[in-house]
């Protein structure tokens, strides 16, 4: 199901991603997300650190064929669990960034709002407009973008469709964040040094 956030929750979830990048020692993507998480108070388990005998009853009771991973909230920890065994590499990457954007963005029950929300702040962080923009044209082919970004080719082709849709945009129209990690990699292509 889709929702229509409008412009202002769309924006503010862009924000939060874009707070996150914008953080990092480096804005280049693909970017370590297992790390990120970490600067966030939000630990990352994958399956397959897990001893084997405790990967399928983990999985059984936890994963299902539709769940990639959910987090774990309690008072003391955060932890995001991640079937990183039966899912490609591209998928568990965006599967991290997903769960990140749950925690980030509050979600403290399961609905299909929660779920559409942490697939637009996965999609901001792993693919972020204020990079992409700078694109040029044969960098919006959709392999490059795959393997520049770390994502699928059918995330690629999402994110190179969402991109050109956004390239008509005023820059006023830009939110802050957008503009600023835009000004920071258009910075780093031209080989200035910034603190």
């Amino acid at each position: 199901m889709k929702f229509d956030l409008g412009d202002g929750r769309y924006r503010e979830i862009e924000d939060r991603a874009n707070a996150i990048i914008l953080d990092l020692d480096s804005i280049l993507p693909p970017y370590n997300l297992e790390k990120i998480a970490e600067k966030l108070g939000i630990k990352v388990i994958k399956l397959s650190s897990l001893p084997v005998e405790k990967r399928k009853p983990f999985g059984r009771y936890f994963l299902c064929e539709e769940n990639d991973a959910f987090v774990a909230i309690d008072e003391n920890c955060k932890k995001v669990i991640v079937d990183d065994i039966t899912r490609p590499p591209a998928r568990v990457y965006f599967t991290i960034a997903h769960e990140i954007g749950h925690v980030v963005l509050g979600h403290l029950e399961h609905s299909e709002l929660a779920e559409f929300e942490a697939n637009i702040f996965a999609r901001c962080l792993v693919a972020p407009y204020g990079i992409i923009r700078n694109f040029s044209e044969n960098e919006f082919d959709v392999e490059f973008l795959s393997e520049r970004l770390g994502i699928s080719a059918k995330a690629a082709m999402h994110c190179r469709g969402r991109s050109l849709a956004r390239l008509w945009w005023h820059d006023d129209d830009i939110p802050e964040s957008t503009q600023e990690l835009s000004d920071r990699y258009l910075n780093i292509r031209k080989g200035v040094v910034c603190d």
